[in-house]
Parts: C-alpha cells; structure tokens; sequence
C-alpha cells in the first residue's frame, strides 16, 4: 500500500468534509421539500 504524505491527508479530508456538507445540504432541502434543482 502506498504511503500517503500528511499533507495530501489534509487534502484527502478537506474534500471529504466538502462533500459530505453538500450531501447534507441536499438532504435537508429534500427533508423540507425545497426545490433542488441544479443551476448548469
């Protein structure tokens, strides 16, 4: 397994953490049935 650097962890979390306040983000306007539509 490859050894991964400490900074690139930070890296890995920051978007993870991103990821998961959309997901979050997502479910509460569902939850409150607010439209969820994608702006393109």
């Amino acid at each position: 397994m490859k050894e991964v650097d400490s900074e690139e962890v930070k890296q890995i979390l920051t978007r993870l953490k991103t990821a998961r306040g959309h997901i979050s983000g997502v479910e509460r306007m569902i939850e409150e049935e607010k439209s969820c539509e994608e702006n393109q």
